[in-house]
């Protein structure tokens, strides 16, 4: 029988896959790949994340078609727009994603917008694909948490009459400059990384409020990171993975806080796309078209050869 790390693991891996072809080698895989053949609306995918009840929800790239997994099917219903904007599903099924004018709500079998003037302006005057996908955290139902550069707001639909937005937390407040991710942590608390360094909630995600305290975490100078994007919990312990900027230098960098120490690991002029670190300690690094498992030996590790992909997201 699967185990639920063994489950969350792929789930976390696999959003960074698109483009997937069947895996070459006579080894057993550990990977399951799903493409237009078993289902998908198309096979090419720009995003996929992990609904309610362990289904995963997949977002296509030339087509307005979200596919839903469920390990046993695949199902299709229509996306708001072609982009790169994740979706995301509540506990009561209401799917959630932002698109150029706001953020969009699933229910009932349609879609309705809600306008948010803060993600309306990262997309005007610029090419939608050019713009970083805007990071959502579902709350609970009705609630969502969203992410711009400036700051950290909660939309509030429990009176679908008069919709709400709160500001929760400012990059300025934070002294993070600008904020570019967000990831729970393994206690229900919220990370969110920045230009300059990480910082936490002191409460759940579902208790945040405009007077909450969040802990700062900045890197010691000696680290020459900046940066830290796409932030992912680890698997088995608390601490948190990134991919990041090198400050002396034009790579990119894997860098891993633990709560009380910064660590980097080099990857030889790759071009990170996201990194996280697994089971016993492995840490896995997608880049623009490859797959690495590092032991955390300082080194970087060879390339999976399990499969091959056109292009990771």
């Amino acid at each position: 029988m699967t185990t639920r790390k063994g489950r969350l693991f792929f789930l976390v891996a696999t959003a960074f896959l698109t483009l997937a072809p069947m895996a070459w080698g006579q080894r057993y895989s550990d990977w399951r790949i799903y493409r237009a053949a078993d289902g998908l609306a198309e096979s090419p995918c720009v995003s996929v994340t992990v609904g309610v009840n362990e289904k995963v929800l997949a977002k296509h790239i030339n087509v307005d078609s979200i596919s839903e997994l469920n390990g046993y099917s695949v199902a299709s219903f229509d996306s708001p727009e072609v982009g790169r904007n994740r979706v995301y599903e509540s506990s009561g099924g209401q799917l959630w994603t932002a698109v150029t004018g706001g953020i969009e709500e699933f229910q009932n079998g349609a879609w309705r917008l809600h306008p948010i003037p803060e993600i309306a302006a990262l997309y005007q005057g610029v090419v939608p694909a050019t713009v970083a996908p805007v990071p959502i955290q579902v709350v609970r139902q009705s609630r969502v948490l969203i992410l711009v550069p400036d700051k950290l707001i909660e939309f509030n639909t429990e009176n679908p009459n008069q919709p709400r937005t709160i500001v929760l937390q400012t990059a300025e407040r934070s002294g993070l400059q600008k904020f570019l991710g967000m990831t729970p942590a393994r206690d229900g608390s919220l990370w969110i990384s920045g230009a300059r360094g990480v910082e936490r909630s002191t409460s759940a995600i579902r208790n945040l409020k405009l007077s909450t305290e969040w802990r700062q975490f900045l890197p010691p100078p000696m680290l020459e990171a900046g940066n830290f994007q796409q932030p992912l919990a680890d698997i088995d312990a608390d601490g948190v993975t990134f991919a990041a900027d090198s400050l002396s230098s034009e790579q990119k960098l894997v860098v891993h806080f633990d709560g009380q120490n910064w660590t980097t690991q080099p990857m030889d002029g790759q071009k990170i796309r996201g990194a996280w670190r697994g089971a016993e300690g492995v840490t896995w690094v997608a880049t623009i078209n490859a797959l690495f498992q590092i032991d955390n030996s300082d080194s970087a590790g060879p390339e999976s050869e399990e499969f091959s992909t056109g292009h990771y997201f």
